[in-house]
């Protein structure tokens, strides 16, 4: 899918790129050179751990030390991916799929060198494949390496910051039931309807077949993006979950659907 157009922060320029996107320090690359995204080098990550290196563009640390992680993460101050500076963690929440979409979920195709090289390597299975229903940034100043679950992880100083509002929030599954009885015509203008109508017609008529779910996502919340007041005025605030739904709706598969299918009531 498109990556999107975003500055990349100086401490990442040097780093190469695979088909738009950067290749992160800690990103596994095969002998082959091509980087494998799902697999984390686990030689890196730990280096990054004992020697304080940024885990994605694997340059020292500032004084402001920054984790990703998830409620758990936060609250136990227990972290397995490596330190990060802020300027590069601001750009991964914006530019990686897993971090900038609400319903992403590790994707299910295998990775590519699993068990084909001798770098030791993290099995990616071995993580909890759905994304957490929110995800903080941790800013810090400080952490130690402790042993835990057979590996080295990071126990993040007490934090300075934490801001849970830069990525988005998986909807929850109340509020997904309270949409369950909403129609089109009752959280969009006319002309919000029109545009949702030749949105479907347009995937009805195969425009959309070759593009990524995530793509085809950023297209249709876009042209909705003028009636955002419009929904949360009906009480839609998130308008990346309505454009899931509505998405699902028209049958474009990627998420599940929590909408009737809207022909011929909008």
């Amino acid at each position: 899918m498109p990556v999107p157009n975003i500055p990349i922060p100086e401490q990442l320029k040097d780093r190469p790129l695979w088909r738009g996107y950067v290749v992160t320090y800690v990103t596994f690359v095969g002998r082959d050179g091509v980087p494998d995204f799902k697999v984390i080098d686990e030689k890196k990550r730990r280096g990054c751990l004992q020697r304080g290196l940024c885990g994605l563009c694997g340059k020292p640390l500032d004084k402001v030390i920054v984790f990703i992680g998830g409620p758990k993460c936060v609250e136990q101050r227990l972290f397995l991916d490596p330190p990060m500076h802020k300027d590069c963690a601001l750009y991964a929440a914006q530019v990686c799929p897993y971090l900038r979409d609400a319903e992403a979920e590790y994707s299910d195709a295998p990775a590519r060198h699993l068990g084909k090289d001798d770098t030791v390597i993290r099995d990616y299975e071995d993580i909890n494949p759905q994304r957490p229903d929110r995800l903080a940034i941790y800013y810090c100043r400080s952490y130690d390496m402790i042993e835990g679950n057979g590996t080295w992880i990071a126990k993040a100083g007490k934090p300075t910051r934490v801001d849970w509002d830069v990525m988005p929030q998986r909807q929850t599954k109340a509020a997904k039931k309270d949409m369950k009885y909403v129609t089109i015509s009752e959280v969009l203008p006319p002309e919000g309807v029109a545009v949702v109508q030749a949105f479907a017609q347009e995937v009805k008529d195969g425009q959309h077949a070759s593009r990524d779910y995530l793509d085809v996502h950023s297209a249709l919340r876009e042209r909705l993006r003028p009636f955002e007041s419009y929904l949360a005025e009906h009480g839609m605030t998130d308008i990346d979950f309505f454009t899931l739904v509505i998405l699902r709706a028209m049958g474009v598969s990627g998420t599940d659907s929590f909408l009737p299918p809207t022909s011929g009531r909008a």
